[in-house]
């Protein structure tokens, strides 16, 4: 009696081990893309008072050129070639939340982006 009852003890403490160990890999596999685009979506949100589809579009944006950026830097060391093509996804990425944005939030967002300089 004692030796099934410590069998499943032990099965149970090797489930949640493994339930533990697999919702852990599961919350590492979000990139640094996925959790920049989120937090840059949601801050954009706020400040700009996007509409929900606004939202759903800026994060595509947001996620698409992160990972572009990602990308180009996996490719070598920093040089300036490098530097030139990261510039030109940042451009191409204000350029692409530009055309979602009405005018009063295009100006807003040109004075989020002055802000930061």
């Amino acid at each position: 009696m004692k030796t099934i009852k410590m069998k499943k003890t032990v099965l149970t403490v090797v489930v949640a081990v493994l339930c533990s160990i697999g919702l852990a890999v599961q919350a590492q596999e979000k990139t640094f893309a996925d959790r920049w685009a989120a937090k840059m979506t949601k801050q954009y949100t706020e400040e700009l008072g996007l509409t929900e589809e606004q939202a759903v579009k800026a994060h595509e944006i947001i996620l698409t050129t992160a990972k572009k950026s990602e990308e180009i830097k996996k490719e070598g060391p920093a040089d300036d070639a490098q530097k030139k093509a990261l510039w030109r996804v940042g451009q191409d990425r204000i350029k692409q939340l530009n055309e979602i944005l009405t005018p009063e939030q295009q100006q807003k967002f040109k004075e989020l982006r002055s802000k930061k300089k």
